[in-house]
């Protein structure tokens, strides 16, 4: 099956808004693990958040890059883009709750 440009331009953008938001997640997880005690729920990426901040930040884009990759790949799959829709949701989801999160926080110091 033969996408439409206008199929691919929507994926573009649902994959750039997925790679935005997990960039910011992973960057507003270090900000509030270092300085408001919060917690990473994935265990093993608690354990390298731990062991490096920085580590973590590379390890989550470089997963999320994949993601990027296979999925734009396997685009003409049935399934592939709605699922990663869901997942984009998902993350737009968790990236209110965490801007939400940071103005509570920062609100507090003040």
């Amino acid at each position: 099956m033969k996408l439409k440009v206008r199929d691919d331009i929507l994926t573009i953008g649902m994959l750039a808004l997925l790679t935005f938001f997990n960039f910011f997640d992973a960057l507003a997880t270090v900000f509030l693990i270092q300085h408001y005690g919060a917690r990473e729920l994935n265990p093993l990426m608690d354990l390298l958040i731990q062991f490096s901040p920085l580590l973590f930040i590379v390890a989550k884009n470089s997963y999320a890059t994949l993601v990027v990759f296979l999925t734009w790949n396997s685009r003409s799959r049935p399934a592939v883009v709605p699922v990663a829709s869901a997942v984009t949701l998902a993350y737009a989801i968790n990236f209110g709750y965490q801007v939400a999160l940071l103005v509570l926080a920062l609100g507090e110091k003040q």
